[in-house]
């Protein structure tokens, strides 16, 4: 034997040796080396994650139909008796039925290679199947082990660069984390129905994530956004949530010459500003929330519901109100409101507190409430310390109804941030799951199914409304010049989420009947509920807490 063949050999068997020991000692190891890659699925070249990963099964891929179908345009249902899942978009209709290989496509009867399944609590049908019945181009891409899908309508690839948008906002926070999912969901859909045309070019929307941190600190926020614009070279920005932080970054843009469209701060010097120096600060725009203007009218019309179970309940006629509203700018004048005019609709202002927006405890404040006797509590809170107020007021039983504005309670991760103490929680919010428009409740819904049940907070709306304001006004310009688009955005009347979307001459949202509305929320028996606008469809009648009501 020659020595090359020989050692050739040894180096096999040892190999071999190798292989098994270390498939008895690690038998995952070995099946790992040797196990096929998990099949990935892309659409128009982004990676699709999957809560069951798809299954090669007689030849064809199997994969959850919900999320595929959703980011193809189509609306799904699931009827849990008959097993049969539903796909519309338009006018057409894909029905299949978990065990069975005849589907119906647009009303004709279609012959499946393989039935759908169940597996994991998730129904799996065949890809191939549901992306062409949806109207996109399906690819299998063996060495690759991937499913490749293209809409026919969509951005990636067009002739344009991406237009870079920046999302600003406390990104550590739920207040930061739902803006983005908003603008997620909203870049989404409109990339998919072919991007921003901008002139003859149609351009796709790239986002660029922002982290402020401006809950903590304003020089962070400001730093956030140069950054942004610098070395990140977005063209345009949305977000804010914090005053404070906002009037800095007012600054930034001013300088840089960009656009800001805010959705999430709500005092009135942002727009004052624009009106007092309209050169310097013109390239900002509020797009939610209402301004603090607004918000103090709207907290004095819902607070009417409150007072009548009050006075109803409690046999009273002056109820005693306790104000609780965060140390922070934008908080300062529904204060100054609220103590001015309570006293002019028949109650009683016993005292104000004022916590930090971060506070961890408020039980010295709660315990000052109980002890002034108060029936009512006014909140003003958009920082974390309304989770905080909300679960130790229940764990204390305040004999106080809730009222006001408390950001986090509108919705997010709030009940279980509470504990499940979240019950007769109640707050103003931007929107609810009844018709403001005919858009309201498929966002609400879709955003719910996406995120775990997270009820969207006004961030999540404001951003999805802002993509679509700024997509509207770069196409009636024909350009991304800021100049330009300033002039478009003025004209806006768009169809929102909250209602018609109209700025007035400061570049602030237009209020009332036939504008931008708002509700009212409470949590009740472990779910989010509209109280207000009284009599709107879809609303329910507002609760006092059990333990507040007299024995009778």
């Amino acid at each position: 034997m020659k020595k090359g063949t020989a050692t050739k050999i040894k180096r096999l068997s040892l190999l071999m040796v190798v292989t098994l020991v270390l498939s008895v000692v690690f038998p995952s190891l070995v099946m790992a080396a040797t196990a096929p890659a998990p099949i990935r699925v892309t659409i128009d070249g982004g990676a699709l994650t999957l809560d069951v990963a798809p299954q090669l099964v007689g030849g064809r891929v199997m994969v959850p139909y919900r999320v595929i179908a959703e980011r193809l345009g189509g609306m799904v249902g699931w009827n849990a008796q008959t097993r049969v899942v539903t796909v519309t978009k338009g006018n057409d209709v894909i029905r299949l039925t978990v065990g069975q290989t005849t589907a119906t496509v647009r009303g004709r009867n279609v012959t499946l290679d393989v039935a759908p399944r169940l597996v994991g609590g998730r129904v799996l049908v065949p890809l191939r199947f549901l992306g062409e019945g949806l109207g996109a181009q399906v690819e299998w891409l063996s060495a690759a082990r991937a499913v490749a899908l293209r809409t026919t309508t969509t951005a990636v690839g067009t002739q344009g660069p991406p237009i870079r948008v920046g999302i600003v906002g406390p990104m550590a926070f739920i207040s930061g984390e739902h803006m983005w999912h908003g603008a997620v969901m909203a870049s989404e859909e409109i990339n998919r129905a072919g991007g921003v045309t901008v002139g003859n070019v149609r351009r796709p929307i790239q986002l660029v994530r922002v982290d402020s941190n401006e809950l903590l600190s304003v020089p962070d926020a400001a730093s956030a956004v140069e950054r942004a614009i610098t070395r990140d070279r977005v063209d345009f920005l949305v977000g804010g949530v914090r005053t404070e932080a906002v009037l800095a970054m007012q600054d930034v843009i001013s300088e840089h010459r960009r656009m800001f469209l805010g959705v999430g701060a709500a005092h009135t010097v942002l727009t004052q500003r624009v009106a007092d120096n309209y050169e310097k600060y013109k390239y900002f725009f509020r797009v939610s929330p209402l301004s603090t203007d607004y918000l103090g009218r709207l907290v004095f019309m819902q607070l009417g519901d409150v007072a009548t179970a009050v006075r109803r309940e409690l046999g009273v006629t002056r109820p005693r109100v306790a104000i609780v509203a965060e140390r922070a700018a934008w908080a300062d004048g529904l204060v100054a409101a609220f103590q001015e005019r309570l006293p002019g609709m028949g109650m009683e202002v016993v005292g104000t507190w004022r916590p930090t927006a971060t506070a961890t405890d408020t039980t010295a404040e709660l315990a000052a409430v109980r002890a002034a006797g108060a029936q009512i509590i006014i909140q003003v809170f958009v920082g974390p310390v309304g989770t905080v107020f909300a679960r130790q007021w229940a764990d204390m039983q305040v004999p106080a109804a809730l009222a006001g504005i408390n950001t986090d309670a509108q919705g997010g991760r709030f009940w279980q941030a509470t504990g499940g103490r979240a019950n007769y929680v109640a707050t103003m919010a931007t929107l609810g799951r009844i018709p403001l428009s005919g858009s309201t409740i498929p966002f609400f819904d879709t955003f719910m199914r996406r995120h775990n049940n997270e009820v969207p907070l006004f961030t999540a709306s404001g951003a999805h409304n802002a993509l679509y304001l700024l997509k509207g006004a770069i196409e009636r310009a024909r350009t991304i010049s800021v100049n330009e688009v300033i002039e478009e955005m003025k004209k806006t009347d768009f169809s929102g989420l909250s209602g018609q979307i109209v700025f007035s001459e400061r570049h602030d949202l237009r209020f009332g009947p036939g504008f931008v509305m708002s509700v009212a929320l409470q949590w009740q028996d472990g779910k989010i509920e509209t109280y207000w606008p009284t009599g709107f469809g879809g609303t329910v009648p507002y609760r006092l807490p059990s333990w507040m009501i007299p024995r009778r």
